[in-house]
């Protein structure tokens, strides 16, 4: 159809280490070098929104479920972009809570007078996120929903935010709920044909996709 479009959510990652500087992070997929992310970083009952750009991303291993099913692991490094003074203070913080071997009086002072490179290890890997945006191409499209082709499974029931990119029209935001995911292989290369409910589309992108369909049924 010639339409594109992205799909954004939150993914769950591990930290295995973390400085001001930066982070280190293990994940189930690699991440293009330079593109940019948000981070979500959960502190008791606070959290930590940081952005970083990627400047490190190598496949380091295969891990299994107890299901069988075996996925690749990647190791991924980004470098914190626009750390404000409030950032900061709560970043430091945070090391300070949960690096491992508890409170270092000295070590914290290194990194209050800005030493990038001291690193540390973190006791809780499990709370962190990281907001990907993937891409995907739309395949069929109707008012309700769409048929959508992605690299990536999604979870049946799983509310995603998502855009589409129609040719010389603005995109069309909206919320949508993963329906039916069916993996497709073509030769060595495997996709997943993904349908799409539409739940939540703010009432001009409405109208901008009932204008797209009128232009394609054209």
């Amino acid at each position: 159809m010639g339409i594109g479009g992205k799909m954004l959510f939150a993914r769950r990652v591990e930290i295995l280490d973390i400085s001001i500087g930066g982070i280190l992070l293990r994940m189930d997929r690699g991440l293009e070098i330079k593109n940019e992310y948000a981070l979500k970083l959960l502190n008791k009952d606070k959290s930590i929104f940081l952005r970083g750009i990627v400047v490190r991303s190598l496949k380091t291993g295969k891990r299994k479920f107890p299901s069988g099913k075996i996925i690749p692991v990647y190791d991924v490094g980004i470098k914190f972009t626009n750390l404000s003074n409030e950032k900061l203070s709560q970043l430091l913080k945070y090391i300070d809570v949960h690096h491992r071997g508890g409170y270092n009086r000295d070590a914290v002072h290194c990194l209050s007078g800005l030493r990038l490179n001291i690193r540390f290890r973190i006791d809780f890997p499990e709370k962190a996120y990281l907001s990907c945006p993937e891409e995907y191409s739309v395949k069929e499209l109707s008012l309700c929903g769409m048929l959508i082709e992605s690299g990536y499974p999604l979870e049946i029931e799983k509310r995603i935010t998502m855009e589409i990119f129609p040719p010389k029209v603005q995109s069309i935001n909206f919320s949508g709920r993963v329906v039916t995911c069916t993996p497709v292989s073509i030769k060595e290369s495997k996709h997943y044909d993904i349908g799409i409910e539409f739940v939540e589309i703010p009432e001009k992108n409405t109208e901008r996709l009932s204008a797209l369909i009128l232009s394609l049924l054209n």
